[in-house]
């Protein structure tokens, strides 16, 4: 009888095991997903060339990114992900043109001087990742 009990303990064990696995997997395909899901809201709102958005337009994608880079930077969305999506265009973005619009955004306003730090922490990973 001890054998038995042993036997379905251990079932038991394993099962909670694999439910936890499964769990988690689910989790991560989820927000795998919902980092494809968002991304794409954002590339259809806004043109490829960003170059070509006036500054109303840029502080609208601005806003659009730093939302969706807080949800990186706290997990909610996948930088893995990202990364594979777009990355690299990112980051060219970022380096032609939202730097720039950043930290004359900045200048503008005495309030702004932490605005877009997820934003800017998002490419830091990004590029952390190219070197």
């Amino acid at each position: 009888m001890e054998i038995v009990s042993f036997l379905a303990d251990l079932a038991a064990v394993a099962g909670a095991l694999v439910s936890v696995a499964v769990y988690y997997d689910t989790v991560n395909r989820d927000r795998k997903i919902s980092t494809i899901a968002k991304y794409s809201e954002l590339r259809e709102k806004f043109p490829a060339n960003i170059e070509d958005l006036d500054e109303e337009g840029k502080l609208a994608y601005l806003k659009e990114l730093e939302f969706f880079c807080t949800g990186i930077n706290e997990r909610v969305y996948d930088l893995r992900i990202l990364r594979k999506m777009c990355g690299k265009r990112l980051i060219r973005q970022y380096d032609s043109v939202m730097k720039d619009f950043v930290e004359e955004r900045r200048r503008v306003s005495q309030t702004a001087s932490r605005a877009w730090t997820e934003y800017e922490t998002t490419i830091l990973h990004l590029k952390k990742y190219y070197k």
